[in-house]
């Protein structure tokens, strides 16, 4: 008989922001040495000197994956063209509008995974994400509103 510990070892990685490779969990399942058995009526699991499984998963896995990337914002605006006979405030305006467009991006994502991480503020009420979530991402905000049902 085979115990896989498949979904916890993906798991950890996510919350250690490591992104697995199917080869390398099995890897890790394979090479943890789980003992399983029975202590005062219950069920233990534990893998050599680690008194956890979350903790034999953590150790076992350092070294493998790779960090899951976030969106950043860009200090250069990529592609950026003006004209040649455009000012310095015309250029000045238009980079810090490309320059802004890329932390738009990255604040929304960021947006995203609070919302992913931590579920719609407008029902958990936290008041904090709500603000976060409004002032950079106003598309996701409106939709979580209506979801939760919020009419504000």
């Amino acid at each position: 008989m085979s115990i896989s510990f498949t979904a916890e070892i993906v798991a950890s990685a996510r919350d250690r922001g490591i992104s697995l490779t199917p080869e390398d969990v099995d890897s890790i399942n394979e090479n943890l040495g789980v003992v399983i058995g029975i202590e005062d009526g219950q069920i233990k699991i534990t893998s050599g000197p680690f008194l956890d499984l979350s903790e034999a998963v953590e150790a076992m896995s350092k070294g493998y994956g790779a960090p899951i990337e976030q969106p950043t914002a860009s200090s250069k605006p990529d592609g950026l063209e003006l004209p040649a006979n455009a000012n310095a405030t015309r250029r000045a305006v238009a980079m810090n509008a490309a320059i802004r467009s890329g932390r738009d991006t990255a604040k929304q994502s960021q947006a995203e995974t609070l919302v992913a991480t931590y579920g719609n503020p407008w029902r958990t009420g936290n008041a904090t994400h709500r603000a976060y979530v409004t002032n950079t991402h106003p598309q996701l905000a409106s939709r979580l509103k209506a979801e939760a049902g919020d009419k504000a």
